[in-house]
C-alpha cells in the first residue's frame, strides 16, 4: 500500500513538473469572493457557477482558474440600493406605472418581492422568476456551450398582469377630462401627463429588460483592458477611473439607430441657415459589443442574436453615473414611450415586442482577448452561421457616377445632365488605358427624372442619358472588361413633388407622417415609404433589371432607417420592417443578382456581396479612448470593402493611410460635366466631382493600393498593433503593412517608414 501511495505521489509530482515546464498556470480553486456561488455545469474550457438569490452568473477558465462574469456578490446585502442592484443583480427590469414619463422604476431580484424556481438544463439552467407585487414573470435560460455563454429570455415566457386596459383614445379622453376639471395649469403638458397617470395608476408595463448588466465588468483601473463599441470602425473605452462623475455622452445607443417611428430627428444647426456644419454621428450597424482584460487574458465578444432591432448597448465607464465599474451590456426595449402628436400627452406602447431576447457571449482567452481576437471571432461567427457569404474580394477601384439632376426653371424643373452612358464608357476606357484594369461603379441618378425621382419601381433610364438600350449595352460591355456597374436605388424615400401618392407614406406612431426636410433649392421634403412598398419596389426593380440582362444592383435608404410605423390605426414594429426588407433583399440574391449596399446593417450582411462606405474613424464621443479597425478586421478577406468618397475628405493624406492600414479600397464620386452645373440642384453640396480634376488621383490611388492588394492577397487580417504613431498590420498570408502617422521617421522590423507614409514586406505564402 505504501509503495502504491509513493507511486501515485511521484506521478502527481511529475504532472505538476510537466505543467510548470510547459509554462502554464495550474488551475486555481474557486476564489473566496465566489464562495456562495453554486456549480452548474462545465464544458471543456469553462465551468459555470450561479449565485441563485440574485441570478448572478460567473465562469471559471479551466486552464488558468481565472474568472469572468457578473461582479461577485459579497454575500447577502441588507437594504440594497439601486446602485447595489446595478452592480450585483443578473437581471433588471424597467417598469412603467401609468403614463407619466417620470413614473418609471427598476425591479430586480435584490430589492423586489419575487420568487425564483430553478430548473437544470443539460448544459445550464433555467430560472423562472416572478415579481409578485407587479404580476410580472419571465424565464431566463443560461447555457454554456463549448466556449460560449448563451443567455435567452423566450418571448412566450414574459407575462404581465397589471396592464392598462384602456384604449389610446380612452387614455387621452381621461387625461383631458381630468385636466379640464381639476388642473390649475389647464392645457399644460405636465398637467395632461399627471391626469393620464392618475387615471391609470394601477397599470404596470415592462419598458425594458437588461440581461447580465455587469458581465465581465471591472472596478476602476484594477485591470488593464477596455470595452469595445462598434461605433464607426470601432471604439475602445479603456478601464480607468474617470475624473468626472457625470453622465457619459455615449449611453443607451440603439443598434441600427433610433426608431424614426417615435423620434423625429433634431433640427440641424446650419451656417447662415443653409450650410450644415456638423457631421452626423455613426449608427451602430453591427449587433455586437465586447470587453477584454488584456493583463490576464480574459474577454468576450457578445452578439445580440435576437431582439437587436430594439436593443441598445448600455455603456458605463467607471465613475460615470456614480458607479465604480466599467461595464457594457444589452438593454432590450419592450415598449417605447412617446408623446401623442396633437395633445403632447405621454403614451406608452400598448403592446410589447414579441421576440426572444438573446445574447451569445463568445468567450476569449490568452492572446485572443483583445479587439483583434473579438473581430476575428465575430468574422468566424458570421461565416459559420451564414450571416455573411464569402465573396470575391479581388481588387477594383470604385468610381461612382452621377447621371441626371434637376434644377428649377420657370414653373417646373429641367434636367441637368452630368454623366451619360457614353461618358461612362469613355471614362472607363481612359482609365483602363492608364492601367486601372478593374473598376466597380454605382450609377446614381440614372432613372427617368434623375437622382431624386423616387421611388424607382422598374428599369426606366432617362433618355437624356441614353435610355434603356444604351445603358444595358454599357453595363454588358463593361462587365466583359472587368468593370461592374450597379444601378443605385433609394428604396426608402418618396419625393411627393415627383410622385403622386395616397396611402404609400409611413406614419409615425404619433400619427404624423414620417418626413425629412431640408433647405435644398429644388426638393425640400421627402417622405418614408411603407416598408411593404419598399420591399415590393425592390423586387419589381430587380425583376425588371434581370429581364434587361443586368445582373447586379445597389440598394440604399433602408440601410439608413429602421422604424416602427402606423397604418390605418394599426401599429407595426421595427421587426416587421426588418423582415420585409430582409425578404426583399433575399429575393434579389435568389434571382442570382449581385447586391451592393452602403454601410449595410447587421441583418443585411447575408445578402450583400460588396460593402460600401465603410467608416474608417468613429463618432469621437468624449468617452472613447481609442479608434481601432474592428469592422475592417471583421470583413477584410470576406467582402470587398470600400471607403467613403476620397473627393470629400479634407485630409487626403491621412485618409489614404487609413485605407492602407485597414485594407480598404478607394471610392470616388465623378461627373463628366463641371460640378458648378449642380449649384441650383439638390446636389449643390458636391463641391468637386469633375473627372478631369480627379483623373490623376484615381490613377495614383489605383496604382498604389492595387500593388498593396497584390501583396496582401485575399487574406484576412491576423493582427493589428498600435505602436505609438506606428501601426503594424499582419495578414494571414504573412504579409506585414506598416503605417507611420507620426512627424518623424520610424524603424521597425528592419524597415524605415518615413513620416506620414507606409511600407510593407511580403509574406512567405504565395
Amino acid at each position: 500500500m505504501a509503495n502504491k501511495s509513493k507511486a501515485l505521489l511521484l506521478v502527481l509530482l511529475a504532472c505538476l513538473s510537466a505543467w510548470a515546464l510547459a509554462g502554464a498556470e495550474a488551475p486555481a480553486g474557486l476564489p473566496e469572493e465566489y464562495a456562495a456561488y453554486e456549480y452548474v455545469c462545465e464544458s471543456d474550457q469553462y465551468i459555470l457557477y450561479c449565485y441563485k438569490p440574485y441570478l448572478s452568473v460567473t465562469l471559471q477558465h479551466k486552464e488558468t482558474g481565472r474568472m469572468i462574469g457578473c461582479v461577485p456578490v459579497p454575500g447577502e446585502i441588507k437594504n440594497p440600493s439601486q446602485k447595489d442592484a446595478q452592480t450585483y443583480s443578473g437581471l433588471m427590469i424597467q417598469i412603467q406605472q401609468g403614463t407619466a414619463s417620470t413614473n418609471t422604476k427598476y425591479i430586480d431580484p435584490m430589492r423586489s418581492s419575487h420568487t425564483i424556481a430553478y430548473t437544470d438544463l443539460e448544459d445550464g439552467f433555467a430560472a423562472d422568476i416572478r415579481f409578485t407585487e407587479y404580476q410580472i414573470s419571465l424565464r431566463v435560460e443560461v447555457r454554456l456551450v463549448d466556449d460560449e455563454l448563451r443567455v435567452r429570455i423566450p418571448h412566450e415566457s414574459i407575462r404581465e398582469g397589471l396592464l392598462d386596459q384602456r384604449t389610446e383614445e380612452e387614455i387621452l379622453a381621461d387625461a383631458l377630462r381630468e385636466e379640464a376639471e381639476g388642473s390649475e395649469e389647464s392645457g399644460s403638458e405636465e398637467s395632461g401627463e399627471a391626469a393620464a397617470a392618475d387615471a391609470s395608476a394601477n397599470s404596470v408595463n415592462i419598458r425594458s429588460v437588461i440581461l447580465l448588466p455587469t458581465f465581465g465588468a471591472t472596478r476602476q483601473d484594477e485591470h488593464e483592458g477596455y470595452m469595445l463599441i462598434p461605433d464607426g470602425n470601432g471604439a475602445l473605452v479603456r478601464f480607468r477611473q474617470r475624473a468626472e462623475r457625470g453622465d457619459p455622452d455615449f449611453t443607451n445607443t440603439y443598434i441600427y439607430g433610433p426608431d424614426a417611428g417615435f423620434t423625429t430627428p433634431p433640427a440641424r444647426t446650419k451656417l447662415w441657415g443653409d450650410y450644415e456644419t456638423l457631421t452626423d454621428t455613426y449608427s451602430l450597424t453591427l449587433p455586437v459589443f465586447g470587453m477584454a482584460r488584456t493583463d490576464d487574458g480574459m474577454g468576450y465578444i457578445a452578439v445580440v442574436e435576437s431582439g437587436a432591432d430594439r436593443c441598445s448597448v448600455d455603456v458605463n465607464a467607471s465613475g460615470a453615473e456614480r458607479l465604480d465599474y466599467n461595464r457594457i451590456c444589452a438593454s432590450f426595449l419592450l415598449r417605447e414611450y412617446y408623446r401623442q402628436n396633437k395633445t403632447k400627452i405621454g403614451m406608452v406602447e400598448r403592446d410589447r415586442t414579441h421576440h426572444d431576447l438573446e445574447v451569445r457571449y463568445c468567450l476569449l482567452s490568452g492572446e485572443d482577448a483583445n479587439y483583434v481576437g473579438m473581430a476575428r471571432r465575430y468574422r468566424e461567427y458570421l461565416l459559420d452561421n451564414g450571416e455573411v457569404i464569402q465573396a470575391d474580394t479581388s481588387y477594383a477601384t470604385r468610381v461612382d457616377f452621377l447621371g441626371l439632376e434637376q434644377e428649377n426653371f420657370l414653373f417646373a424643373t429641367r434636367g441637368v445632365v452630368m454623366t451619360t452612358a457614353d461618358d461612362i464608357r469613355e471614362i472607363s476606357e481612359d482609365l483602363r488605358s492608364a492601367g486601372v484594369s478593374t473598376l466597380f461603379s454605382l450609377y446614381k441618378g440614372w432613372q427617368s427624372g434623375g437622382l431624386y425621382s423616387v421611388p424607382v419601381k422598374g428599369f426606366s433610364a432617362d433618355g437624356a442619358l441614353g435610355g434603356n438600350g444604351s445603358l444595358a449595352a454599357l453595363i454588358a460591355e463593361e462587365a466583359a472588361k472587368g468593370h461592374r456597374i450597379d444601378l443605385y436605388t433609394d428604396a426608402l424615400r418618396l419625393n411627393a413633388a415627383k410622385t403622386a401618392f395616397t396611402y404609400d407614406v409611413a406614419g409615425m406612431v404619433t400619427k404624423a407622417d414620417m418626413t425629412e426636410e431640408n433647405t435644398k433649392p429644388v426638393y425640400g421634403k421627402f417622405y418614408y415609404l411603407l416598408p411593404e412598398l419598399s420591399a415590393e419596389n425592390i423586387g419589381s426593380l430587380a425583376e425588371s433589371l434581370k429581364a434587361a440582362g443586368i445582373r447586379s444592383m445597389a440598394v440604399g435608404g433602408i440601410n439608413e432607417r429602421l422604424f416602427s410605423w402606423s397604418k390605418k390605426d394599426t401599429y407595426h414594429t421595427r421587426r416587421e420592417a426588418l423582415d420585409l426588407y430582409a425578404g426583399a433583399l433575399s429575393g434579389v440574391r435568389e434571382r442570382g443578382m449581385g447586391l451592393s449596399m452602403e454601410a449595410p446593417l447587421g441583418y443585411q450582411l447575408r445578402y450583400v456581396d460588396t460593402y460600401l462606405n465603410a467608416p474608417l474613424d468613429t463618432s469621437e464621443y468624449f468617452v472613447f479612448d481609442d479608434e481601432v479597425p474592428f469592422l475592417s478586421i471583421v470583413f477584410r478577406g470576406v467582402l470587398p470593402v470600400y471607403g467613403n468618397y476620397v473627393n470629400f475628405e479634407a485630409n487626403k493624406t491621412e485618409f489614404f493611410l487609413q485605407m492602407v492600414e485597414t485594407g480598404t479600397y478607394p471610392s470616388f464620386y465623378i461627373t463628366q460635366e463641371s460640378t458648378s452645373a449642380l449649384i441650383y440642384t439638390n446636389s449643390n453640396d458636391l463641391y468637386s466631382t469633375r473627372y478631369s480634376s480627379f483623373r490623376d488621383t484615381i490613377i495614383e490611388y489605383d496604382r498604389a493600393l492595387r500593388a498593396l492588394a497584390e501583396v496582401t492577397g485575399g487574406s484576412g487580417i491576423a493582427d493589428h498593433e498600435i505602436l505609438g504613431d506606428l501601426r503594424r498590420v499582419t495578414y494571414e498570408n504573412g504579409a506585414v503593412v506598416l503605417v507611420n502617422y507620426g512627424a518623424e521617421a520610424a524603424e521597425i522590423d528592419g524597415i524605415t517608414v518615413e513620416p506620414m507614409s507606409y511600407a510593407w514586406k511580403a509574406g512567405d505564402e504565395p
